[in-house]
């Protein structure tokens, strides 16, 4: 398990703690494969790269997991002021007569 943090590129740069990445080195033709996955303040993640250790060079991409509210939750979402606009019109325009 890996404790640390990386530096993002903002002006001042942020520091983004890492508290929960696991790793795993699988070596194939004197090179390694990088799976693993983990969470930070941006979510959960997974981690996928190579490491050549001839060159010392080390390259992984992360993926987030994108957390869709199901539509059982969506009732218990907050709704955006917009969107109850948007709503209220609605009902204003089905429920009243214009004539």
């Amino acid at each position: 398990m890996y404790r640390g943090y990386f530096w993002m590129k903002y002006v001042p740069p942020k520091k983004i703690l890492e508290t929960d990445m696991h790793v795993q080195f699988t070596e194939r033709d004197g090179k390694y494969i990088v799976s693993g996955s983990g969470s930070n303040r941006f979510g959960q993640y997974d981690l996928s790269g190579f490491f050549d250790p001839s060159t010392q060079e080390m390259s992984c991409t992360r993926i987030y997991h994108i957390n869709r509210p199901s539509r059982a939750d969506s009732g218990t979402q907050k709704e955006s002021r917009l969107t109850r606009n948007v709503r209220d019109f609605f009902r204003f325009l089905t429920s009243s007569r214009l004539c």
